[in-house]
């Protein structure tokens, strides 16, 4: 389980003792990246993603991964959890979405 702190989250404003440098998405994803390749997990379960459709769920997609994608509920909520496992093991049979 990792939290990738959501983009819309990673703000000066949220993290005022942080180098900006070090919350910006491009500086932050590919060293994302690096570290679930390194899990090699069959599962990973992911926590204030806000960036599933056009960055997880390829870059996963391309590493063997299939997934699914829950957004919170309520106003200004972009982000959600994610979860996803290798498809060379596991098989999505049927999906709930819980609040």
């Amino acid at each position: 389980s990792y939290n990738t702190l959501a983009e819309c989250y990673a703000t000066t404003s949220f993290f005022p003792s942080t180098d900006p440098r070090a919350l910006r998405w491009n500086q932050r994803k590919s060293t994302m990246m690096d570290l679930l390749d390194a899990l090699a997990a069959d599962v990973l379960c992911l926590q204030e993603v806000d960036n599933y459709y056009n960055f997880f769920e390829p870059e996963l997609g391309a590493r063997g991964y299939d997934g699914a994608f829950k957004q919170r509920n309520g106003p200004f909520k972009a982000d959600g959890c994610a979860t996803f496992w290798s498809r060379d093991k596991f098989r999505l049979v049927t999906q709930r979405e819980l609040e």
